[in-house]
């Protein structure tokens, strides 16, 4: 029994130190082709950003949760809502570009990189004050910027938060 334990344990040490190895591609190759006609693209902490905006009055800005993208918003997007909704792809996921974060000015896959990012998002968008709406781990990110920055969150709503 203890014989099989430990070659079971070597075995998944050894898959562990290959996928390891194994390098992950970019994304940055063709996501644009890969979008929808409402999505748009912009700059911000060293990685293009994925993101789909509604115009209207005010700024709603949509944070979805771990493994998610804008499609989790897609109904609050199609919906009569008279107010700016901003929905973007966490780093990581949907089509935000994936860089290795020793190239970027701001590490995006850290919680507290994911805050500045958005930050800087807000401004590149003119997004002087915002209602953010943080789902799961996106709820996470939500307080981070309501700590970092309180004077540029109007509202904070957490939909089933991690």
């Amino acid at each position: 029994m203890k014989r099989a334990l430990y070659k079971f344990f070597g075995a998944l040490f050894l898959l562990l130190i290959i996928l390891y190895a194994i390098p992950i591609p970019s994304t940055g190759q063709d996501v644009e082709g890969l979008s929808l006609p409402e999505s748009k693209f912009i700059e911000v902490c060293g990685l293009k950003v994925h993101y789909v905006e509604k115009p209207g009055e005010g700024n709603l800005l949509l944070l979805h949760g771990f493994g998610a993208s804008t499609f989790s918003w897609r109904y609050l997007l199609e919906s009569d809502l008279r107010v700016r909704v901003v929905a973007f792809d966490r780093p990581g996921f949907g089509l935000t570009e994936r860089k290795n974060p020793k190239e970027l000015p701001c590490n995006p896959y850290s919680p507290e990189g994911a805050a500045e990012l958005t930050l800087e998002l807000m401004d590149k968008l003119g997004m002087e004050k915002a209602t953010l709406v943080g789902h799961s781990a996106g709820a996470g990110i939500a307080i981070l910027v309501a700590i970092k920055a309180p004077e540029r969150v109007e509202k904070l709503v957490l939909v089933s938060p991690a």
